[in-house]
C-alpha cells in the first residue's frame, strides 16, 4: 500500500473521530435537557389521571388522549437518542472492549448495563400501558391502567438514572464525562 494512501486514511479515520465526537457531545446535551419536558408531561399525565380518579372523571379523548401522545413522543425521542448515545459512546466502547472489569466498576456497570436495561423495561412498561388504557372499555378504567403504567416507567426511570456526579443542567461535555 502506498504510504500517502494509508496516511490519507488514518487522517481520514481522525477527522471522522472528531465528527462523531461533536455529535456525541451535542446528542449526550439534547438528551441532557429533554429529561426536563419529558419529566413535565410525565408529571402532567400521573397527576391528570390521579385527580381525574379521585374526582370521579372520566377519560377526555381530547386532553387525556394528547397529554398522552405528547408523553409517548417525547418519550420515544429521548430513548432514541440515549440508544443512539449508548453506540457512540467512548464509555460505552471502552465497556465492552474490558467487559469483565467494566462489570466490576459500579459506574461503568451502570451506564454500560443497568441504565440501558432498566430504560428498554420503562419504554416497555410505558408502551404497553398507553395500548391498555385506550384498548380499556369503562373510560374510567382507562384512567387507572394508565396511572398505574406510568408509574410504573416512572420508578424503573427514577431507579436507573445514574444520580452520582449527575450534573442538574449539562451546558458542555468533557472528555469521559457521563
Amino acid at each position: 500500500m502506498p504510504r500517502g494512501e494509508h496516511g490519507g486514511r488514518r487522517a481520514a479515520r481522525r477527522g471522522g473521530g472528531i465528527i462523531v465526537g461533536k455529535m456525541y457531545s451535542f446528542l449526550l446535551i439534547v438528551h441532557s435537557w429533554l429529561r426536563y419536558p419529558v419529566l413535565l408531561v410525565l408529571s402532567l399525565v400521573m397527576l391528570r389521571c390521579a385527580t381525574g380518579l379521585r374526582r370521579g372523571r372520566e377519560w377526555d379523548d381530547v386532553i387525556d388522549d394528547g397529554l398522552g401522545h405528547w408523553l409517548m413522543r417525547l418519550w420515544d425521542l429521548q430513548f432514541l437518542l440515549g440508544l443512539v448515545l449508548y453506540f457512540l459512546s467512548p464509555i460505552t466502547q471502552f465497556a465492552f472492549a474490558n467487559f469483565g472489569e467494566a462489570m466490576g466498576d459500579r459506574q461503568l456497570r451502570v451506564v454500560t448495563l443497568e441504565h440501558p436495561l432498566l430504560m428498554l423495561l420503562a419504554t416497555a412498561a410505558l408502551h404497553a400501558g398507553w395500548a391498555r388504557a385506550r384498548k380499556s372499555a369503562p373510560a374510567r378504567a382507562r384512567l387507572l391502567r394508565w396511572l398505574i403504567f406510568v408509574a410504573a416507567a416512572a420508578l424503573l426511570t427514577a431507579i436507573a438514572i445514574p444520580w452520582e456526579g449527575r450534573p442538574l443542567l449539562r451546558i458542555s461535555t468533557g472528555p469521559l464525562q457521563l
